[in-house]
């Protein structure tokens, strides 16, 4: 007779109790232990387990749910916080797969960078949707979250080597690389979304030696299995192990090896760089060892890059009525402003304290936060007392509904009747960075002829007597009217999400030595809104002398009222074929309450060239 089978203690745990053991393990950890007998895999992987990963994903990143809920909002939470976890808990999400893709992605970027183009657009897509699904500074009046996502993604890419720029195909030597590890088009989009989130770093300013690459090292049987474990769920130990045997011949051969000397310099190479960076008259040679610099001037001062069918914008047509961020130009903009703004900032840190500022916050004017936290909605100054503002009125309307209040105010000249309608946080101060080139270096760059009958000779920007100039300019902004959203050029991203077409005016000045306030550049007024893709879009028209002369049109980097702000280019407000083209970035310093502080008067100062 065989002994009756005793279940090991493990088994003999509650479920509860069971899946809270596994909640402090790591998540490798986890799924091992669910290939030693079907009842932990039942436990981790059936429905029952949803709690297990739950708690993992919790431990590390952001409730991501928490941005779906607030995307059917307008933004933000106007309940209490229990209604909000109630809110939260019906929304239904893959807790397992999400988390086993932000592992991959962390293992990917510190190991083999030699790998194919389609491993390394997964990585950038994960770190786009940590990017994308991290808490809000606000979700309602008086609560303040700390998000886990910018932590994460800060040890995620310290010394990541898919997004380090020597092994970089775009700007460093692609001379280098087989045609095969080339990014396609799609990738060098998300590297460039993903390097404008990220910034400037200090290697992007460095212009690394002429090494060949190292060849694709093996990667360690333990590494390999850990991560082919998170891979896809188990049903039994026997499709486990082909499941893994797969995965290993995937990876294997996805894995590039190191081209051959004979490969280099090949037709397809070339022409691929050439088409990619837009500029289809610069020698490949020369372009190949470019700096990140000088090829982020070539393409932002290349007048041919603003044309009407992308609103002389960096925007791309979707083809489907709607526009989207064109990131590659989004890159070139940032990279060109902030590389100038780190020269510049030494010499221009002048100037008396303006109303209701410190000295604190007169650092902050001269340059934009570069912390990942910048990039969370409602990060810029300004929104606490915004939407405290906001829950108090909310709290004060009686007898009437709060939306047929909000709708009456619509329309109207010059007034805004609640802190709600200011979805983008448009009213407050603002600090503005413009850099520009003397127009005879621009006009010798797009409209000159080489000796080979060509244009666009990126040496101009080499030469040692180049100059490009920056300013560092204050802007306040009042609102002046907010659209209906029945007005048919709003996109369905902005009626889904309640944002419609914000109209604003204000003042540009320049902080001096002398004067109790600043010298008064321009007046400007523009509006913002909520483009099809869900990003956010400011145009802004400036005057000087009575008359509207620049037009500027930008990209909110990160979420809705982030810190990190706008990113954009500025021109001619005729776009005439003649006319200048820079880049600029706009973010916000203050909230709309140093308004009420800047009682007195600019004086007028005719300044040309201002923008």
């Amino acid at each position: 007779m065989l002994p009756a089978f005793i279940a090991p203690p493990i088994l003999q745990l509650p479920l509860e109790t069971l899946q809270l053991a596994l909640c402090l393990a790591d998540p490798f950890d986890v799924s091992a232990t669910s290939r030693t007998c079907r009842a932990l895999r039942d436990a981790i992987y059936g429905p029952e387990g949803t709690f297990v990963w739950r708690f993992l994903f919790l431990q590390t990143w952001d409730d991501p749910r928490l941005r779906i809920h607030l995307g059917t909002k307008g933004g933000w939470h106007s309940g209490t916080k229990a209604e909000l976890d109630m809110a939260l808990n019906a929304i239904e999400f893959d807790w397992r797969t999400e988390l086993q893709k932000r592992l991959r992605a962390f293992k990917m970027l510190h190991g083999n960078p030699r790998v194919a183009c389609k491993e390394r657009k997964e990585v950038i897509k994960t770190l786009l949707m940590v990017i994308h699904t991290s808490t809000p500074a606000f979700t309602m009046p008086g609560l303040e979250i700390k998000s886990k996502n910018a932590v994460w993604l800060r040890e995620a890419i310290d010394s990541a080597k898919i997004l380090n720029n020597h092994s970089w195909p775009r700007f460093r030597h692609p001379e280098l690389y087989s045609s095969e590890e080339l990014p396609d088009l799609e990738e060098c989009e998300l590297r460039s979304e993903i390097h404008t989130y990220f910034g400037l770093s200090a290697e992007d300013m460095t212009t690394p030696e002429v090494s060949e690459p190292a060849p694709p090292r093996n990667e360690d049987t333990e590494d390999k299995s850990d991560e082919h474990q998170m891979a896809e769920e188990p049903s039994n130990d026997t499709e486990a192990s082909e499941t893994s045997a797969k995965a290993a011949s995937s990876s294997s051969s996805t894995t590039i090896a190191f081209s051959p000397p004979e490969r280099r310099h090949t037709r397809s190479t070339s022409d691929f760089i050439v088409r990619l960076l837009g500029l289809p008259d610069i020698s490949p040679s020369t372009l190949s060892y470019a700096s990140l610099r000088t090829a982020a001037r070539a393409f932002v001062y290349n007048r041919d890059n603003y044309i009407p069918s992308n609103k002389y914008a960096p925007l791309l047509n979707d083809l489907q009525g709607g526009f989207k961020p064109y990131w590659r130009h989004l890159e070139d903009l940032m990279v060109v402003s902030m590389w100038n703004l780190a020269e510049e900032a030494p010499h221009t840190l002048v100037g008396p304290l303006l109303p209701g500022e410190t000295e604190k916050d007169r650092e902050a004017r001269f340059r934009p936060p570069e912390d990942l936290d910048a990039l969370r909605p409602y990060s810029a100054p300004g929104w606490k007392v915004q939407l405290a503002a906001a829950a108090e009125w909310e709290i004060n309307q009686k007898g009437e509904a709060v939306e047929d209040v909000k709708e009456k105010g619509k329309g109207v000249e010059g007034t805004t009747w609640n802190d709600w309608d200011d979805w983008a946080g448009v009213e407050g101060r603002w600090s503005r960075v413009v850099s520009f080139v003397d127009y005879r270096d621009f006009a010798r760059y797009n409209f000159h002829l080489r000796g080979n009958g060509r244009r666009h000779d990126i040496s101009i920007f080499e030469e040692a007597d180049f100059m490009e100039a920056t300013r560092v300019i204050t802007v306040e902004l009042r609102i002046t009217r907010i659209e209906s959203l029945s007005e048919s050029r709003h996109s369905p991203a902005a009626i889904r999400l309640n944002r419609p077409r914000i109209h604003f005016a204000g003042t540009s000045y320049m902080p001096h030595l002398h004067g109790p306030y600043g010298v008064e550049m321009s007046r400007v007024r523009g509006f913002v809104e909520c483009l099809a893709s869900e990003d956010i879009r400011w145009q802004m028209i400036s005057s000087y002398g009575g008359e509207e002369r620049w037009s500027s049109e930008g990209v909110q980097i990160g979420g809705v009222g982030s810190a990190r702000g706008v990113v954009g280019c500025w021109t001619g407000v005729d776009h005439d074929i003649g006319d200048p083209v820079g880049p600029y970035c706009l973010w916000k310093v203050a909230g709309r309450e140093v308004l009420s502080l800047a009682s007195s008067t600019p004086q007028r100062h005719h300044l040309l060239g201002s923008v």
